[in-house]
């Protein structure tokens, strides 16, 4: 037989092609060797004792008990801090009466940040006849509380619910009166109360009060009644009614006797 004989060029390529696949595939070999030791690394380094939790700090609690809120949080000290998940423990902690909103940071230090905003309660409503409870301006009731709180008392209106619940939306509109009661007021807010007509009346701790009337142009007629009862304060005068039903309108007579708060509606 007659031996075939290669061209040294083609020879030559051949083995520059080989020896390039070689280099190829140990690349691919060295690269995906980085990666998994990079990979174990970082997984062996956030389960080091250098990155557990070694603290939980709490800011913004008045109103929520801390433990109650520790206890739904439910962070271990110890923990891999990368095992704490911040958007579940905002979501179980958004569900507690006074938290209206949560954040969560993780330190790499160590330290979880849990930064609480409370509702702000704005008034009392009668839960029973002997039991009354804080509301938020949005009605989520708060917490049971003594009477005597220095907060309004709405009456007239329907029965609240235990902590954590939302009253009747007929209370709506107190409650934006109680809100936009200002400082120099509020400290002689007694009450806001609905007759049997549903129109809205304000009793002040002297025993004066105001007829709203109905749920109109409730910003306006606080911003009268404030007005009148200052120069009613300059004359040293008392046992008044005002009506700022029209609040463009404002009307002040004597105090009629017959007038009584409402009972709560059950």
């Amino acid at each position: 037989m007659t031996a075939i004989s290669v061209d040294p060029r083609l020879r030559a390529r051949r083995s520059a092609v080989a020896s390039a696949s070689q280099r190829r595939r140990l690349k691919r070999l060295i690269g995906l060797s980085v990666l998994v030791a990079v990979a174990l690394g970082a997984w062996g380094v956030t389960r080091s004792p250098l990155l557990d939790v070694d603290e939980v700090r709490w800011s913004g609690l008045d109103g929520t008990d801390l433990a109650r809120a520790s206890a739904i949080a439910s962070i271990k000290t110890g923990a891999p801090i990368a095992s704490v998940d911040g958007g579940s423990i905002e979501s179980r902690l958004r569900e507690l009466p006074w938290i209206e909103d949560v954040v969560v940071n993780r330190n790499w230090s160590g330290v979880i940040d849990i930064d609480v905003i409370e509702r702000v309660p704005v008034a009392v409503v009668m839960k029973t006849q002997d039991e009354w409870v804080m509301v938020d301006q949005s009605g989520v009731v708060l917490t049971d509380v003594v009477v005597g709180s220095e907060l309004p008392k709405l009456s007239g209106v329907p029965a609240a619910g235990d902590p954590g619940s939302t009253v009747d939306a007929s209370v709506g509109a107190p409650l934006v009166v109680a809100r936009l009661v200002g400082p120099e007021l509020r400290p002689r807010l007694e009450g806001i109360a609905r007759d049997e007509r549903g129109e809205m009346w304000i009793t002040l701790t002297s025993a004066d009060r105001i007829l709203l009337g109905d749920d109109s142009q409730l910003s306006l007629k606080v911003v009268a009644a404030t007005t009148v009862i200052e120069a009613l304060d300059a004359e040293g005068r008392i046992g008044w009614e005002m009506d700022v039903s029209v609040p463009t309108l404002p009307i002040v007579r004597d105090l009629r006797p017959e007038w009584q708060q409402p009972e709560i509606s059950e």
